[in-house]
């Protein structure tokens, strides 16, 4: 029986069983809804699972109970993820769940704007507008009226696909799925790799198949590049150990500060033999016998300037060596949106110059037509050819530079990244607030971690100088030994076992020492001099950096919507010089420029806003507030 000859009850119990039963995400990406959404309140064990499906002509709705967010969001961020190209409908989207949910977003002043805490219990309208896109591989519309979130990935297996059935391994069962509408589930033992699965139901006519199962390879956002570049990267790697490794520098400098206890145990064997004696008694002879000596003594500073100076310095390196690595930290962030931003940029630019070099190409192929005809003479059909070898050669290169970029990422991840999400053409165009640069320049000389980093240097170097002016003080310890020596004999004698206690301070007076203490002390000195003119270059530096990210934002703004707008005129001035081309009343050098002009202006226009996004972030590092959930913001800014 085909599954066009069957009916519309069975066909859409069909849809509905391959809905319900591998929890499909329509047209959008798992992993980015998820993230937004969060996992589905829906199962065996959930008592507020509730299916409803209608039939509205050819199409069958789905509608799946509740969903609970897995973190802090709005419904303004799910509409922009469930309907990124329609607004009208992410504006009836939002309506509807607004309604649908009254206790939780009455008093807003706008619909879906109000934050969503984590875990709030949403309901899903069962009339929520349809979803249209096309699908990757065949180009077919996909259509669901249903909020569906992905289960997670690895409950899920395409084991099979037929003419016949479908079969899914799900949760360590197989369910068959037989285009007839007959389901069968069993369980099985054996264990395979899992993917992840998206799939797509068509409109139900006549001729589309309602069980098109499409694979896809999961892209990698901002944050996901940045979690593996924080766990691969060598030099944040690398700046990590040497954090750890200056920590212990101040229990080694306390170490000089507190008792030292030792024991020392000497065994040994004694031979004399009398050569001379005033002794009548003992005038010759000779004598062998063990000696067993042990001594423990203790060693407590009780002045010792050059110890206290010592464990001052240490707590500045500690602190110098927070501040750095923090400031690693947040370089890091940076190098990272850096790179993925660059990525976007070059993948803009190869498909930008991939789309020029395709529309030179139908100028030539008019051009030719003309050519034959003799309506146009061969100095126009060479400069045709001239620039679509030309754009030929850019797209090379364009092509090379995106896998240099994506290198870049790999250089910090360690892992091959091939597939990235894009930015939105939607991005906020927010200016700095406050408005005021000088605060933002007084936030950055307070608050900037390489310059809290140059503070801490110019404490360590002060405090080097009073450790090395310290070898001219005194030192003055308190010493305390217990000595027991046991003899097995003696020349004169027997053997003998004395103990001995001394309790003694000892007081030391450096007097002279070849004029080392001078000539340290003098380095150590200038060494302070030079971190102080490090710090004054570093706090220049700050107020420059600050500046420039913030004139960045400012102008970074007016900038995106300027070339936008010039996006649109170049457009316009394209198409006209097009059609005067085709009316006879323009060259074709003329739409060549056209499109050059066009696709220069795209290029532009998407550059700045990657700038923006870039100096944002820049702005937050110069002031040393720089976090991931800057990071956050801006993926949440991706498509």
């Amino acid at each position: 029986m085909g599954f066009n000859s069957l009916g519309m009850k069975w066909r859409r119990r069909i849809v509905t069983a391959l809905v319900l039963g591998i929890a499909p995400c329509f047209a959008v990406h798992g992993e980015d809804l998820e993230r937004l959404v969060g996992v589905p309140v829906i199962g065996e064990n959930t008592p507020e699972r509730r299916t409803d499906t209608e039939s509205n002509g050819d199409r069958t709705a789905v509608s799946l109970g509740t969903i609970r967010p897995s973190q802090d969001t709005t419904l303004n961020a799910m509409a922009r993820v469930r309907y990124p190209t329609s607004i009208v409908i992410r504006d009836e989207y939002r309506r509807l769940m607004a309604a649908a949910n009254p206790g939780i977003f009455s008093g807003a002043k706008r619909v879906g704007a109000k934050i969503v805490p984590a875990g709030t219990v949403l309901v899903i309208p069962a009339n929520l507008p349809p979803l249209e896109s096309k699908s990757r591989q065949s180009g077919e519309v996909v259509t669901s009226s249903s909020l569906v979130v992905p289960k997670p990935v690895s409950t899920v297996q395409v084991a099979s696909q037929d003419s016949n059935s479908t079969r899914i391994l799900k949760n360590r069962q197989e369910t068959v799925v037989n285009h007839d509408g007959v389901t069968d589930t069993f369980p099985v033992s054996r264990s395979l790799p899992t993917r992840e699965l998206v799939v797509a139901v068509s409109d139900l006519s006549d001729h589309q198949r309602p069980n098109k199962l499409e694979l896809t390879e999961k892209r990698n956002t901002l944050n996901s590049v940045f979690i593996e570049a924080k766990a691969n990267d060598p030099k944040f790697r690398a700046a990590r150990h040497e954090f750890e490794a200056i920590g212990f520098a101040e229990p080694q400098a306390l170490a000089g500060l507190l008792p030292t206890v030792s024991l020392e145990y000497a065994d040994s064997r004694t031979e004399q033999r009398i050569i001379s004696s005033a002794n009548t008694v003992y005038g010759a002879g000779t004598s062998n016998y063990p000696v067993k000596n042990t001594t423990l003594s203790l060693t407590q500073p009780i002045f010792k300037l050059a110890a206290w100076a010592g464990y001052a310095q240490a707590k500045a390196k500690v602190r110098q060596a927070t501040a750095s690595f923090a400031a690693t930290e947040q370089d890091l962030m940076l190098r990272v949106a850096t790179a993925y931003l660059n990525v976007l940029g070059a993948r803009d630019v190869l498909e930008f110059s991939e789309a020029e070099r395709d529309a030179i190409k139908r100028q030539l192929a008019l051009v030719r037509e003309r050519f034959q005809s003799k309506l146009v003479a061969r100095v126009g059909l060479h400069e045709a050819q001239a620039r679509y070898e030309i754009k030929e050669a850019d797209v090379v290169a364009a092509r090379n530079d995106l896998d240099d970029k994506l290198q870049a990422l790999q250089e910090m991840t360690g892992k091959p990244i091939t597939v990235i999400t894009p930015l939105r053409e939607d991005i906020p165009l927010e200016l700095p607030e406050p408005a005021d640069i000088h605060k933002w320049i007084a936030s950055g000389q307070e608050q900037n971690l390489q310059l809290q980093a140059r503070r801490q240097q110019v404490e360590i170097a002060r405090e080097e100088v009073s450790r090395q002016r310290s070898g001219h003080a005194p030192v003055v310890d308190l010493v305390a030994t217990r000595n027991n020596k046991e003899t097995g004999g003696s020349l004169f004698g027997g053997g003998s076992n004395v103990e001995t206690t001394d309790l003694m301070v000892r007081f030391t007076i450096p007097i002279y020492s070849g004029g080392a203490t001078t000539a340290l002390t003098g380095e150590a000195v200038s060494r302070f001099h030079m971190s102080q003119e490090d710090l004054e270059r570093e706090v220049r530096q700050v107020e420059r950096q600050v500046r420039s990210a913030f004139q960045g934002v400012t102008g970074g703004v007016m900038r995106v919507k300027a070339l936008a707008q010039g996006v649109t005129s170049a457009l316009s001035a394209r198409e006209l010089k097009a059609e005067g081309y085709k009316s006879g009343i323009g060259t074709v050098l003329q739409v060549l420029d056209a499109e050059r002009d066009l696709y220069a202006a795209k290029r532009d226009s998407a550059k700045a806003r990657y700038d923006l996004l870039f100096n944002r972030l820049r702005l937050k590092q110069s002031i040393g507030t720089l976090s991931e959930e800057d990071l956050a913001e801006v993926n949440r800014l991706m498509n």
